[in-house]
């Protein structure tokens, strides 16, 4: 038995850093410049994000409740021939509508692997779901730290071509690791109710940890904003890494202090959307230093908020955990969507001349804006609810 526990917590660990080594190289520089080179305007690039992310909304809980079904390992193992496929597909891209096809087959993919996975990897620690969802969102952040360190350099180097092939054949590798991992406990429920636990997820992070669903919208307008503040493709790589090595190490924490931070979450998710404000000004100024300080301000607080507000989502789904993780993913999906349309219309009205600030840093302050708004009124209505 001991001997199973020990290869389940190799096999996990190993798989969660390298899915994020390969999705991160492709996407931290790579895929944003394929959206832009295939003719979409700057201003619009989260456009095929918004498409993926529509997507993912449905497909999560359909995957989390198919993984209780069936076979956690079943889910996550294919999808990540659908990460590879997606990142093939973003190779041979030559129109926007090339692109929007290679962002729904990835979509697919990061939607089933993840809500399987993370199921799966909260039974690695027999005390605690929490600690044992930490210990693995931890080493997959190291992996997302790897996976940044890497995009610029291998994007510099061997251009859109080694990029994805790269992430490619490190996506694939993880499938071995996968065939060695032993079965856990799966618990079938009904799909009405598996939908009901996601509705009720949806709208919890929504009003409460909106902060959480940024990163695709940061993963597509930083490395845009820093290029045009004068930063070179290896250096832009570098200050995202701050991202990742915050969360990797906040995973821990938020698994120890899983109570508290879910007690104080509105206002660690007000600072982590106003730092994302004064990050985009600073870089449309240029003044790097406030810059690099704003983007670490946001990695901080936002990743402090993921693993208790993805045990939360998993606690609600009793002991179906895929569902209650499929539900974290579409909470976090649904407010990407939102997110994704109102940086498109920031985006837009900065392409306009409307606005004196670039089309990139417009896209951010939009999106960051209304989602402060959107807690404070959460905070009104819990306000009212204790009168």
């Amino acid at each position: 038995m001991l001997e199973i526990r020990i290869r389940m917590q190799i096999g996990v660990l190993v798989v969660s850093f390298l899915i994020p080594v390969a999705f991160n190289v492709a996407m931290k520089i790579a895929i944003p410049l394929k959206i832009v080179s295939v003719g979409i305007p700057e201003g619009l690039a989260i456009l095929p994000i918004l498409v993926n992310n529509v997507f993912q909304v449905f497909t999560r809980p359909i995957a989390g409740w198919l993984a209780e079904k069936t076979d956690h390992r079943i889910v996550f193992g294919s999808a990540t021939l659908l990460y590879g496929a997606g990142f093939m597909l973003y190779l041979s891209s030559r129109t926007p509508f090339d692109v929007y096809i290679s962002s729904i087959v990835l979509g697919l993919g990061i939607a089933s692997f993840w809500s399987a996975f993370l199921a799966y990897s909260s039974y690695i620690d027999e005390k605690s779901a929490s600690q044992g969802l930490a210990k693995a969102l931890s080493v997959s952040f190291v992996g997302a730290f790897v996976g940044t360190i890497l995009s610029g350099f291998v994007f510099e180097y061997y251009g859109f071509h080694g990029t994805f092939v790269f992430a490619t054949i490190v996506v694939v590798s993880a499938i071995f690791f996968i065939l060695l991992l032993p079965k856990m406990e799966t618990h079938e429920i009904d799909l009405g109710k598996a939908l009901r636990i996601t509705s009720g997820n949806i709208r919890d992070l929504f009003l409460n940890a909106n902060a959480v669903s940024l990163v695709p919208i940061v993963n597509t307008y930083a490395p845009i904003l820093l290029i045009d503040a004068g930063v070179s493709p290896s250096i832009a790589g570098i200050i995202l890494t701050a991202f990742p090595i915050f969360s990797a190490i906040t995973q821990i924490l938020g698994g120890y202090l899983y109570r508290p931070i879910i007690r104080y979450r509105l206002i660690i998710n007000i600072l982590a959307n106003f730092s994302m404000i004064l990050f985009a000004l600073s870089a449309n100024l240029a003044v790097l230093p406030l810059t690099i300080l704003f983007f670490v301000m946001y990695s901080f607080a936002s990743s402090l908020l993921f693993t208790p507000q993805l045990t939360k989502s998993i606690e609600e789904g009793g002991e179906a955990r895929a569902v209650g993780s499929g539900g974290f993913g579409s909470g976090m999906n649904a407010t990407r969507v939102l997110g994704s349309v109102i940086a498109t219309m920031g985006g837009y009205i900065a392409e306009e001349g409307l606005i004196g600030i670039q089309p990139a840093g417009s896209a951010i302050v939009f999106t960051s804006a209304s989602f402060i708004f959107i807690s404070i009124l959460s905070a009104c209505e819990e306000h009212l609810k204790t009168q």
